[in-house]
């Protein structure tokens, strides 16, 4: 599954490099890419509940998601033999 958010307080590469190092604390979050210009954040995840824990975390660093630009849930559709 992957995301992309626009967050707040993104001002510059030290704030970008904090996210990064406490996002990649969480299991089952990777490929994070984070561009502070846009102040977007884009990532890939695991489960739903991970997804929600990156929104608790970066509320909790003082960069809360302002929106979600992008999200995608991958599509679990049932095989048969």
């Amino acid at each position: 599954m992957e995301a992309c958010v626009r967050l707040s307080n993104l001002k510059n590469l030290r704030d970008s490099k904090r996210i990064e190092r406490n996002l990649h604390r969480i299991l089952d979050v990777s490929l994070i890419r984070i561009d502070i210009q846009e102040q977007v954040l884009s990532f890939h995840y695991d489960d739903p509940s991970v997804y929600e824990e990156v929104i608790l975390e970066l509320k909790r660093l003082g960069n809360p998601m302002t929106e979600c630009i992008f999200r995608k849930e991958d599509d679990l559709t049932p095989t048969s033999m």
